[in-house]
Parts: structure tokens; sequence; C-alpha cells
């Protein structure tokens, strides 16, 4: 063996094994650059951790005591609400026309009776004066007179039935429980469905008619 490795102390090898950095590699030891980096991220502070916020159902259901009311109907095993207008459009068993007028129908009633309308909610035309107390009486008695004078042309009996279908909103077969009791499984609902098709068919005729009976009794009061 050459003389100079003989003379190289074990602390010279040591020195020349740990400036070596596959040694260190290998070894798994740290190198310089790399325990300046390490020692550069543990004094960088941590970014605060966001709270996680629980997640929050957007839909509300309703409970089984109010899908057990009248206004809604059995659909493939679930409760529906029960919407006519739109059920029997989408059936092609109502005319435009006919919802128009049905549309008017229950704003009339529910202006008169409960003093609301939705269209209160839009947007008002430029030449809308702002009116009092007494204006908005004689609007909710101008709608309670076409009401009143459209149930004395239908009789109670089909004003009422006009109520449940229209404002009350109730299914078929739930008016055929207190209308028909004696019909059998679906029988009931098909024979209200009839007649709710029927009663819309002729509602434009009957709201044109109360409105020019209404404005016939207006020119006769002014006389």
């Amino acid at each position: 063996m050459d003389e100079r490795w003989q003379n190289f102390a074990w602390s010279d090898w040591r020195f020349f094994l740990y400036r070596s950095p596959n040694f260190c590699d290998n070894a798994g030891m740290t190198t310089a650059p790399k325990i300046h980096e390490t020692v550069a991220q543990m004094a960088r502070p941590k970014a605060a951790r966001r709270p996680i916020v629980p997640r929050l159902e957007t839909a509300l259901t309703a409970t089984p005591e109010r899908v057990a009311k009248p206004d809604y109907y059995d659909a493939n095993g679930t409760r529906k609400k029960c919407r006519v207008l739109e059920m029997l459009r989408k059936a092609d068993q109502l005319s435009a026309e006919s919802e128009t007028v049905a549309e008017q129908w229950i704003a009339d009633y529910q202006y008169a009776n409960f003093g609301y309308g939705d269209f209160m909610r839009g947007p008002l035309p430029d030449d809308y004066i702002k009116g009092d107390q007494i204006t908005f009486g004689l609007t909710r008695a101008h709608g309670a007179h076409r009401i009143s004078i459209m149930r004395d042309n239908l009789g109670g009996d089909t004003h009422q039935f006009m109520v449940r279908l229209l404002i009350s909103e109730h299914s078929f077969s739930a008016m055929a429980r207190d209308m028909l009791p004696d019909a059998r499984g679906t029988e009931g609902g098909k024979a209200i469905r009839e007649r709710a098709v029927m009663l819309l068919a002729t509602l434009p005729a009957l709201y044109r008619a109360a409105c020019k009976e209404q404005k016939r009794l207006a020119e006769e009061a002014r006389k």
C-alpha cells in the first residue's frame, strides 16, 4: 500500500467522508443547503387554517303533517304540492286564455278577501299615482263586486268548488272524498278533474260577463 494512505489518520478519513456529497446522501444525512432550506421553512409562519363551515341544506322540505294536507297529492310514491293550473296546462287540458282569466280571478279574490295581490310586488307604471286608504278600499270593493257577480251566476256550490280548486288548490282526490264519497278508486278524482276542466273552459266568458255587468251597474249608479 502506498505510504500516503498508511499515514492517513482515521480523523482524516472521517473528515474526507463527511465532505463527500455521495456519502451524505447515502447515509441519510442532510447537506448544508438542505439544512438551510429546512430552517427557512420552520421559520416561515404557517398559514392560518380556515374553519370548516358545515354544509347547510338549501332546499326546504315539507313536514309529514304538511304533506298530509288536502293540497298535496300522491305521485309515484311521493306527495307533491298540487298546482291545478300548471297540471292541466301540461296535460293540454287548459287553454292560455282560461289560464290567464283564472289567474285574474285568483288576484281579485285574494285582493278582495285578504287585501293582498301579487301585482303589488311588480314594477309600477310611469303614470302611477300613489293612492291612500280610500282608493285602496275602493279597488278592493271593485274586485269583490266582480267576485260577487260571478258567484251569483255560478251558484254557491260551483263558487265554493272554484275556491277549493284555485285558492286552496286542493287535489282532485281530496275533493272527491268530500264531494263523491261513494266513488271507487280513482273514479272520483277523474270526475272532479273533468268538472274542473269544464268550469275553467267557461271561465273567460263568465268573467267577461261579470265585468260587463259591473260596468252597467256603475253607469246606472251615475245617473
